[in-house]
């Protein structure tokens, strides 16, 4: 019996090859077909030190080819029938197993996903996640979200600044974790009723709180500072290496007194880069209740809070 020749396709070739490398040898001599340059045989093969081959096919119409695309969709190999069998089994056993190990490293993703999840919610177990600003920015912030200090100022957007001045070139700097200006993030708090606030303290009923979704820490390149960011001290972390480096017991008892070091530390911060969109907004929280009327939104929850302000006398 005479075996006849049938086409198989460089991408079936390819993959055979995966197993063993050295197959490579075999497509010496083999006709090829390409749809742009037509038939040609193989002269030669190479093998890189990574096992990737360099081909060299010489074409009837006088084109040469060398390199290593040979797994374009229009290259075909013709062999003979019973070597297609066996290339387009090892071809399907090999498309079987990157389809394996694609669905068990999507299943490790997914576990992972969920375990990290598990880890911040544990953490931020009974806090949320909060951006201080003016009662009066509030109508543009439920418009186009919350943006970092930088593109704010990039945009030319007007706003009410209640930062800190005297300290605020220390947020001009490089956090060391992704190596982006500290004024490029979006500034979350985890305790709000913090020394921020009192410093602010005979005007907190102007001040509102943006309460955000816990799921941003993860959706985003987020650093966690152990403390106020334009503090000297503070430590940058990313958000799973940052959360178990916080002070907890004194975020959640929520008084520092004249420690200059718990004061740093009950400002803590998680840092959103660029913005955070609407969506991501859980509520909108104020002083009192006579303040709702400034904050006409029938798309998210307005509510007063006292809790997280300080009382008069305080």
């Amino acid at each position: 019996m005479v075996n006849s020749k049938v086409k198989i396709t460089g991408i079936e070739w390819y993959y055979y090859c995966i197993e063993d490398p050295s197959r490579w040898a075999q497509l010496v001599g083999c006709d090829i077909e390409d749809e742009d340059i037509g038939l040609g045989v193989v002269a030669f093969v190479r093998t890189r030190e990574n096992s990737n081959p360099i081909i060299s096919i010489n074409f009837d119409s006088m084109t040469d080819f060398t390199g290593d695309s040979f797994i374009e969709p229009e290259v075909s190999v013709w062999v003979d029938i019973n070597d297609a069998n066996r290339i387009k089994t090892s071809y399907r056993e090999a498309q079987q197993k990157v389809e394996r190990n694609q669905r068990a490293e999507k299943a490790r993703q997914i576990a992972k996903k969920l375990q990290d999840e598990k880890t911040v919610e544990n953490y931020l177990r009974g806090f949320s996640l909060w951006h201080m600003t003016h009662l009066s920015n509030v109508p543009s912030i439920l418009q186009i979200g919350l943006l970092s200090h930088h593109c704010v100022q990039s945009a030319g957007i007007a706003y009410h600044d209640i930062s800190d001045q005297s300290v605020q070139h220390w947020r001009e700097g490089l956090e060391p974790v992704y190596k982006r200006r500290i004024h490029e993030y979006v500034p979350l708090y985890i305790n709000p009723r913090n020394a921020m606030l009192y410093k602010r303290f005979e005007m907190q009923h102007e001040i509102c709180f943006v309460e955000i979704d816990r799921s941003v820490v993860l959706s985003k390149k987020c650093v966690v500072a152990d403390g106020n960011a334009a503090a000297r001290d503070t430590n940058y972390f990313r958000p799973l290496e940052g959360l178990p480096k916080l002070d907890w017991q004194l975020l959640r008892r929520g008084t520092w007194y004249d420690d200059k070091e718990a004061k740093r530390k009950m400002c803590a911060e998680v840092l959103v880069p660029d913005e955070i969109a609407p969506r991501d907004f859980l509520s909108i929280r104020c002083y009192n209740a006579s303040l709702l009327r400034h904050l006409p939104s029938k798309s998210i929850l307005t509510l007063p809070s006292p809790e997280l302000y300080f009382p008069h006398g305080h």
